[in-house]
């Protein structure tokens, strides 16, 4: 939705294209397991699938501190990148970098000195099910050798859709598919390397494309660069405490799955019953990167617009946020449920695990929506640091609420009561955000101000700002007069005033004459001027191919007498930011 006018609007422009490489970004992540699940059970046989899928709180191990460092690390670096600070966003970078590497290094020594104990965290009960104990440690040890790779990914992936290379990573998450699916075919026709050979051949995709992005950074003009001397472990705190959210989040749903594992254990009357959650599980976990992608595009964008108390760019981002969720996720909800039959048909040919798993897929296919719409909004008020909401919701999100519903249902309707756990719990969180909502409103909310929770005065009054969109000369000139008009009425002095209107129609008139659309529409520029006590804020935004006016005007008159200058691509968008004092 556009606030403004009914012009191109930059936020939409922006926004979309990045949630859907962002979504690329969180499929690469757990696509090699939907893949090997279908080809172990087509192959392998039910038994060694069930294997499999009770491995999946392990995979939330093996991420939870890698996007926990790749959520703080991103909302630093959109912050400094918002700023202008390149060394200080490098430096984050590289931390993110050596972390990552120290976490992928612990996981590996875990997998090879203590197996058993990372099997009953997953939940499983060995002495109950040692037939599958072997098809477990055999994928478990084929698997690990991906680790590193895996969480590299994650925190470069971010790093390269923010750097204005998004095609790349959706490229490479084309190729870990491809990749991972040759790797599971020869395994099964060539090598005959049962389990082990499908662990390994997923270790083997995420090489592949954790080298194939490697090429992003080969560039002279990446942005981000890692580097030992910009390793600075003073940005740990700061990363820490961005990431702590994410931490939380990770945590609670690692924690649920333990807990539904061994309740769905212990009220399953047969294998096609663990088989069904497990292929639930699979699917959920592949549709939930709609929400995943969405959200993390949140946090980087809304970073970016809190940084500069930018009210109106966060009510479109949050918006526009919304509708993406409820196209995206409703549309790909609905085919999964019309085709559930289908997906299950993919897995197995018996008819009882085709019947529970085609129920436990349209449960989840119905409460994918509400899924997608939640993470957008928690990942909103991440990157406005509201983190008292957000770890609230994490808890009632992936703890809380999912392991009541499964817990109660489970007593009285069994397995799929479990199933139908998933969409019940995603339409309890909705009723819970919205009585918060009416709790820290005192009344039912009547505005989208009413769902932002951000601090009073943010982004001043309406009398403090002016929004508008330019896309002719006409437009600049006029905007340029209407600034200086603003400015005098807030008692800017005159000589600032002019200077003002002559920074807005010179640099936004360059962008106009000169500038080249990504999408085949007219230019259209976002622009704001903020004016707060004696401070003079104007900002800039378009979304046309890579284009600095701020080098352009580096050695002009109008340049030299601001206090500051800053100009920064993120998102293949072109930002500027002025201050006067």
């Amino acid at each position: 939705m556009n606030l403004i006018s009914n012009k191109p609007d930059v936020i939409s422009s922006i926004f979309l294209p990045t949630a859907l490489a962002m979504i690329f970004t969180q499929v690469s992540g757990v696509v090699a397991r939907i893949i090997d699940g279908v080809i172990t059970s087509s192959f392998l046989g039910a038994e060694a699938y069930s294997a499999v899928s009770l491995l999946a709180p392990f995979t939330d191990v093996i991420l939870w501190l890698p996007v926990f460092i790749s959520t703080g690390s991103q909302v630093l670096c959109s912050q400094f990148t918002g700023k202008g600070n390149r060394e200080e966003a490098n430096s984050v970078f590289s931390l993110a970098i050596i972390l990552s590497l120290m976490i992928a290094a612990l996981l590996i020594f875990l997998c090879i000195l203590m197996p058993d104990k990372l099997f009953e965290i997953c939940g499983v009960s060995l002495k109950e099910y040692p037939e599958l104990y072997p098809h477990m440690l055999s994928y478990l040890q084929g698997y690990m050798f991906g680790i590193p790779a895996m969480t590299l990914i994650q925190v470069i992936g971010p790093m390269i859709v923010m750097d204005n290379n998004k095609i790349l990573f959706s490229s490479s998450a084309a190729l870990l598919c491809i990749t991972d699916i040759i790797g599971d075919l020869l395994n099964v026709y060539v090598f005959d390397g049962g389990v082990f050979g499908m662990g390994f051949a997923s270790s083997i995709a995420f090489i592949f494309q954790l080298l194939y992005l490697f090429t992003h950074f080969l560039k002279k003009n990446s942005y981000f660069a890692f580097s030992l001397k910009s390793f600075d472990l003073s940005y740990l705190s700061g990363v820490a405490n961005a990431g702590s959210p994410a931490l939380l989040f990770r945590l609670a749903i690692i924690l649920r799955d333990i807990f539904i594992n061994r309740i769905n254990l212990a009220v399953a009357l047969s294998t096609a019953a663990i088989a069904a959650r497990g292929m639930q599980s699979d699917i959920n976990t592949l549709l939930f990167c709609i929400g995943q992608g969405i959200g993390k595009t949140m946090i980087t964008m809304s970073g970016v617009y809190y940084s500069v108390n930018d009210l109106y760019g966060l009510k479109r981002l949050l918006t526009c946020a919304i509708r993406a969720s409820i196209l995206i996720a409703g549309g790909s909800g609905i085919v999964v449920f019309i085709f559930a039959n289908h997906l299950a048909g993919f897995y197995t040919s018996d008819p009882e695990t085709i019947y529970l798993s085609a129920f436990s897929i349209q449960c989840m296919a119905l409460s994918l929506t509400f899924d997608s719409v939640s993470l957008a909004f928690q990942n909103y008020l991440q990157g406005i640091k509201n983190l008292k909401m957000v770890n609230f919701m994490n808890f009632a999100d992936r703890f809380f609420v999912p392991i009541t519903t499964a817990y109660i249902l489970g007593i009285y309707f069994g397995s799929m009561g479990i199933m139908a756990s998933v969409a019940v719990g995603k339409f309890i969180l909705v009723l819970i955000i919205f009585a918060v909502v009416c709790l820290r409103k005192k009344g039912l909310p009547t505005s989208a101000e009413d769902y932002m929770f951000l601090p009073k005065n943010f982004g001043g009054t309406k009398e403090d700002n002016i929004y508008s969109q330019l896309s002719t000369l006409e437009e600049v000139k006029s905007e340029s007069k209407r600034a200086n008009d603003f400015c005098l009425k807030h008692k800017i002095d005159s000589q600032k005033s002019k200077l003002m209107a002559m920074l807005i129609e010179e640099i936004a008139g360059n962008i106009i004459e000169n500038g080249k659309s990504r999408n085949n529409k007219p230019v259209s520029i976002d622009y704001r001027l903020f004016v707060y006590e004696d401070r003079i804020c104007l900002t800039l935004r378009d979304y046309c191919q890579k284009l600095n006016p701020v080098s352009h005007y580096d050695e002009s008159f109008l340049t030299k007498q601001v206090k500051e200058i800053r100009y920064f691509g993120a998102f293949n968008s072109n930002n500027i930011i002025v201050f006067l004092n």
